[in-house]
């Protein structure tokens, strides 16, 4: 397993995207990262994070008067075994928003998000 503090610099991404505090993000995402949306989109450092969330705020709550929120359903840490040389740890999160479920893996080196990738899956709706 990872450590506490790996997971505790997600837990501050994470707060500072709901806040869309974007000088944390800038802060905690490393210039070269590489950050992979759900839709295979490519985007590289903090500044594009910063811009992503902004985009998909404006979207999602001024033009489609939806929700801006999610639940952590969990997080946890590992540490890479088996490579010549690991890179950080990885936190591994689940959430559950209003458009869906979300996996992410968020690549954490001394203190830095190094890479991210998120996967999406549609909620299912329960007919009566």
């Amino acid at each position: 397993m990872g450590s506490q503090e790996s997971v505790d610099v997600f837990l501050t991404i994470d707060q500072a995207w709901q806040a869309r505090d974007y000088d944390v993000i800038k802060s905690l995402v490393a210039e070269d990262a590489e950050l992979v949306r759900e839709n295979g989109e490519v985007l590289i450092g903090g500044q594009a994070f910063a811009d992503m969330i902004e985009a998909d705020y404006q979207e999602s709550v001024v033009q489609n008067g939806e929700e801006w929120g999610w639940t952590i359903n969990y997080a946890f840490s590992v540490k890479p075994t088996g490579t010549d040389k690991p890179r950080g740890e990885y936190v591994n999160a689940r959430f559950t928003g209003t458009s869906g479920v979300y996996e992410e893996w968020y690549q954490i080196e001394n203190g830095k998000l190094i890479s991210w990738h998120q996967t999406k899956r549609e909620l299912t709706k329960v007919e009566d």
